[in-house]
């Protein structure tokens, strides 16, 4: 067995028991996940590896797409994206090691961005899927 089939089992052994815990209210731990910060941290793992498969998924269309790989224009996609991501990452630096610090020095409410955590978790996990 590949060790791709391997996580993918994996995955969706883990992806099951959650929605077999959950599976009378789903809407209630979707909201849980977005609004609650303990259940945010609890299921970060979780949405880095939705974001690995995504990007396995999306390698493997982009292998199809092309003759030996994936095409230039898809590639070039994927590298804008990436690219885009870094950038939302060096701000979301920028707010945690310097503005932050500064608003707390001065009594001020700090900024909280869990929704761009999230989206840059599971864009690392996209990353390294379709690098894989």
């Amino acid at each position: 067995m590949s060790s791709v089939s391997c996580c993918s089992s994996g995955f969706l052994a883990v992806f099951g028991a959650v929605y077999y815990q959950h599976r009378d209210n789903v809407g209630a731990l979707i909201d849980g996940i977005r609004n609650d910060p303990d259940m945010r941290e609890q299921y970060m793992p979780l949405i880095l590896i939705v974001g690995f498969f995504l990007g396995l998924f999306a390698q493997k269309v982009g292998n199809l797409l092309g003759k030996d790989g994936p095409p230039w224009w898809f590639q070039d996609i994927q590298a804008s994206v990436a690219l885009l991501a870094a950038l939302v990452m060096v701000g979301l630096i920028l707010v945690k090691l310097v503005i932050n610090p500064s608003r707390m020095a001065n009594d001020e409410d700090i900024y909280e961005l869990p929704a761009l955590e999230q989206f840059l978790a599971a864009f690392a996990g996209y990353y390294f899927g379709a690098r894989s």
